[in-house]
């Protein structure tokens, strides 16, 4: 297979990039797609939840594209079945996405053999023997033993186990309009960034979690509270991935806006995806050098311009 499936996006996460390429090869226009830009903050003791997403992607995806996409999930008593099911939905020729581990996977050399996490990747064909896979985030694509991509599907040290498949035999283009798709993202902006719920959460993890603009305040305490804690490193590298997604969700809305000529408002979510991207850069470096000067008081202003701009996005939107 030599010609290229990779479908690269530095602005999306793997989970996203998975579904993106599938769909821009049946000529959907993935930029109408990527349209949440909310923000949920819950903290429970030293854990938060931090996300700009609050509805399921298979729901939308149906509604307002036509998109038949399916989620499974599975528990860690239930990993066999994972392999089966993907099996089963080669049989049924949908595309499929699959989270694995990739301390298993060769060709993931940070990590392989080293560390375990939660990644996503496409599955092209699956036999016994050999699979063919493509990694969209590592700009992988090639042949690897399946050996190396059930250890990796099976694997008990990831959550949130998840199969993604995409009926793609009669995908076709938006079946609302540019225009009411347009309408509806910033009618869902202002009521969730207005504090507002809109939908039932995506994960039970954020049910009671505080929305939209005061959800800043929150995380400028949750940051403050522990970014000098040698212990809780870890929090911070979660909370720098967690606010790289508010980031890029920001980013998905600019490039939807610029791409239908609606320059001021296209701007102003560009501004917003810069002052997402400058408290995260902080809350980065402070993690990779410890000895930022003055790290809570540059954190504290930054949040409150921050604070500010969503603030005036609600005024001028």
């Amino acid at each position: 297979m030599d010609k290229s499936l990779i479908y690269k996006n530095n602005y999306l996460n793997c989970e996203q990039s998975c579904i993106s390429a599938i769909l821009s090869r049946s000529d959907i226009n993935v930029d109408l797609i990527w349209k949440q830009a909310g923000l949920l903050f819950k903290e429970v003791g030293e854990i938060f939840y931090l996300s700009p997403y609050y509805k399921d992607y298979s729901s939308d995806f149906l509604e307002n594209h036509n998109i038949k996409l399916i989620e499974y999930h599975y528990s860690k008593e239930q990993l066999n079945r994972i392999v089966d099911d993907i099996y089963s939905s080669q049989k049924l020729n949908l595309a499929i996405c699959v989270t694995c581990d990739p301390f298993y996977l060769p060709y993931y050399k940070p990590y392989y053999k080293k560390f375990h996490s939660r990644h996503m990747i496409e599955i092209i064909k699956i036999n016994k023997e050999k699979s063919y896979i493509v990694d969209h985030t590592l700009l992988y694509q090639g042949e690897l033993s399946t050996i190396f991509i059930k250890e990796a599907i099976t694997s008990p040290h990831t959550n949130d186990r998840k199969l993604i498949t995409i009926e793609t035999k009669s995908l076709k283009d938006s079946v609302k309009s540019t225009t009411d798709i347009i309408n509806n993202i910033k009618y869902e902006y202002l009521h969730i960034m207005a504090g507002n719920p809109l939908y039932n959460f995506k994960q039970e993890n954020y049910s009671g979690a505080t929305i939209g603009l005061e959800a800043i305040r929150e995380i400028e305490e949750y940051i403050l509270k522990y970014i000098d804690l040698e212990d809780q490193r870890e929090s911070m590298n979660f909370l720098f991935k967690a606010l790289r997604e508010v980031c890029n969700s920001r980013f998905q809305i600019y490039k939807l806006f610029k791409s239908v000529n609606l320059i001021r408002e296209a701007e102003l979510f560009l501004e917003s995806y810069q002052c997402w991207s400058i408290l995260n850069n902080l809350v980065a470096r402070y993690n990779l050098k410890n000895d930022i000067s003055n790290i809570k008081s540059r954190i504290a202003i930054r949040t409150e311009q921050l604070y500010k701009h969503e603030k005036k996005i609600l005024e001028l939107l």
